[in-house]
């Protein structure tokens, strides 16, 4: 997949601005608050019809704006496809592909697959399950073509148990407890499957990384499986009711990331920590090519003020070798040529506007 052009209007800092991006390495610099990471934010729009900075559509729109438009050209061998998103205030985000109106985000994952690497990813190390648990969801989403309607499947279940939970009402609660096993029972086989691939990949990337450190990675389903989902859920049943909520199952799925058995997050430096985060992400997009033949965009946004120069390096020598679509942010200029020196790529210079190669 390669993004040969992206038009944005109203969109944060940008009234208007059309921009054609190499379709390797593109170095995108200027100034602190120029707009450099706004634009990575309007191309990720693209592949997940959201933000990954805020949740508020009020908070893209220009002040005195009704609505912000983007709209990418995708390339993907032979062809192209249009994707266009349109946020307004007061009312929901459109998103089309090739004018079709597409009632979902998803169709966007699957037609232009990316990994965005900046300082809100520690949160892959330091934060809750949920962000692991989102990293998994990707991958197994592009390689497991029914795990989508499983996790809308177990979604809904979950919320209407939880609902239950809250009535007392253990008829019904056990009725749901029947639905979810038969929906954890093939998400496991998804999660467990995609694991399977993804672990060896990630453990090779992770020793060039880190070829001192000795890193696990395990998959949790959700659940202590030396007990049965149901005998749990029946076990559980006076705390779950009690909070309201299902604290065993497959929306609880995790990956534990361990060195020499203690929490990664408990041992590794902050340098160290950004290296296996890294190792993570491009381990999903190597397997994604692998795996399915799909070429997945890259975002790199301010990794260098996270790194030093020699690891961000030894970062941008491996996405060299994968061939994909590499969008970079950086401050500084020179970096360029520091770091990219193999593949040919493009400079965008912000406060420009105008792309130099």
């Amino acid at each position: 997949m390669t993004l040969r052009q992206l038009k944005i209007f109203q969109f944060r800092n940008f009234n208007e601005l059309t921009y054609r991006p190499h379709p390797y390495i593109n170095f995108i610099v200027g100034p602190n608050g120029s707009g450099k990471t706004n634009l990575l934010e309007a191309i990720y729009h693209l592949g997940t019809g959201k933000s990954f900075r805020t949740t508020l559509t009020t908070r893209i729109i220009q002040s005195d704006k009704e609505a912000c438009q983007i709209h990418g050209l995708i390339e993907k061998g032979k062809f192209s496809f249009n994707i266009s998103i349109q946020r307004e205030r007061t009312r929901p985000t459109q998103l089309q592909l090739n004018q079709l109106v597409l009632p979902h985000a998803a169709e966007l994952i699957s037609a232009f697959p990316l990994r965005l690497m900046n300082p809100d990813s520690f949160n892959l190390l330091i934060g809750g399950p949920k962000y692991r648990r989102q990293l998994l969801n990707w991958g197994t989403f592009h390689v497991e073509h029914t795990f989508l309607t499983l996790w809308r499947s177990t979604k809904r279940i979950i919320k209407q148990r939880n609902l239950a939970l809250k009535k007392n009402d253990k008829a019904h609660v056990n009725a749901w407890n029947q639905q979810l096993i038969l929906c954890a029972d093939q998400l496991v086989i998804n999660y467990r499957h995609y694991f399977q691939l993804f672990e060896p990949v990630f453990q090779e990337i992770v020793k060039r990384f880190l070829p001192q450190m000795e890193i696990s990675l395990k998959y949790y389903p959700g659940w202590d499986t030396g007990k049965t989902l149901m005998s749990l859920l029946e076990e559980n049943y006076l705390k779950d009711q009690r909070h309201n909520r299902t604290h065993a199952g497959p929306h609880r799925a995790d990956l534990r990331i361990r060195v020499k058995g203690i929490p990664a997050k408990d041992i590794l430096s902050r340098g160290q920590q950004k290296l296996l985060i890294c190792a993570l992400l491009l381990s999903q997009g190597i397997l994604l090519k692998k795996d399915q033949n799909l070429s997945c965009a890259y975002l790199l946004d301010d990794l260098a003020s996270e790194l030093d120069e020699n690891n961000f390096k030894r970062i941008c020598e491996l996405l060299e070798t994968t061939n994909a679509q590499i969008f970079v942010t950086s401050v500084d200029e020179t970096l360029k040529k520091r770091l990219f020196k193999e593949k040919p790529s493009g400079l965008f210079h912000v406060e420009q506007f105008e792309p130099t190669v």
